[in-house]
């Protein structure tokens, strides 16, 4: 940069800046001053990475204000930003993740309860078509069917209820963590 050019920077009064080179950095409070040249600043050498300006900024200013959706939108204002819609943020994202799983199984549990109650009906149709004949191989058939078909509806009711109690218990699980097997 040319030494002789002239830069201003605005500073919030009364709050604690830095001025930083490769190697070192000054700190400055401007107090109602009209201005401070450059070579009145007092470089020191820079502390580690993790300490000097930026750790002093973390713990004054970093969550000194809330930020969240109405934050937001007063910076969209102030600033003249298109603001978007923003919907409430779900602070409990293992909860969210546990609600999806539920909700999974509910669905599985639909659909092994439509499977069940088709078996019923397979079931029930083997069993009228069983006790209207008098033919040894249609019986045989009929009784084969009927098995096949209680089998199936005595699975999927079973597997209905456990997936609906399972899903049930993640929906209403005070701790997602633990409903997954995670202490």
């Amino acid at each position: 940069p040319d030494p002789q050019a002239r830069t201003r920077i605005l500073l919030p009064a009364s709050q604690l800046a830095f001025v930083r080179t490769a190697d070192s950095e000054a700190r400055l409070r401007v107090d109602g001053q009209k201005g401070l040249a450059f070579t009145e600043l007092r470089f020191e050498p820079r502390r580690d990475a993790a300490r000097g300006s930026v750790e002093a900024t973390y713990h004054s200013d970093l969550f000194a204000s809330p930020y969240g959706v109405d934050y937001y939108r007063g910076f969209a204002d102030r600033t003249g930003g298109v603001s978007v819609m923003l919907s409430p943020v779900d602070l409990h994202p293992e909860r969210t993740l546990a609600h999806r799983r539920a909700a999974w199984l509910f669905a599985l549990s639909g659909v092994f309860a439509a499977a069940a109650g088709t078996s019923a009906y397979l079931a029930i149709d083997a069993r009228h078509d069983y006790n209207a004949t008098d033919l040894q191989r249609a019986s045989e058939s009929a009784s084969d069917r009927y098995r096949v078909a209680t089998t199936g509806l005595l699975v999927s009711s079973a597997l209905a209820i456990t997936s609906s109690a399972v899903g049930w218990y993640l929906w209403n699980s005070e701790d997602p963590g633990r409903a997954r097997g995670r202490d």
